[in-house]
């Protein structure tokens, strides 16, 4: 637990670092890896993968400093993934396949 905190602080050190557009610059499977680690739900890893790498094919995603801003504001207003300790958190590819990041946060 505390490897993947580790490693989630160095994802969103390294997302505040780097421009924005250089984040959309980074390898494709970089760009999820940060998404990833920023994610507070770590489950369905490999079918968020592929959705993702899909619907980035596709041109289905916004810019990845996008995903990863919107993830930061739903972990840090959003009640509902917030309440019971975040038993309401969608899994990563669920967030991903029904475009969660044009939502608001809840509350």
């Amino acid at each position: 637990r505390a490897e993947a905190n580790r490693k989630a602080q160095a994802a969103t050190i390294l997302a505040a670092r780097v421009a924005e557009d250089e984040l959309s610059k980074l390898p494709l499977k970089q760009q999820f890896e940060l998404l990833a680690n920023e994610y507070p739900l770590k489950k369905s890893q490999w079918m968020a993968w592929e959705i993702f790498s899909r619907m980035s094919m596709h041109k289905e995603l916004p810019n990845i400093s996008i995903l990863l801003k919107s993830i930061c504001n739903h972990k840090s207003t959003d009640t509902s993934w917030n309440k019971d300790g975040g038993r309401w958190i969608p899994a990563l590819s669920k967030w991903l396949k029904e475009r969660r990041w044009m939502d608001k946060p809840y509350g």
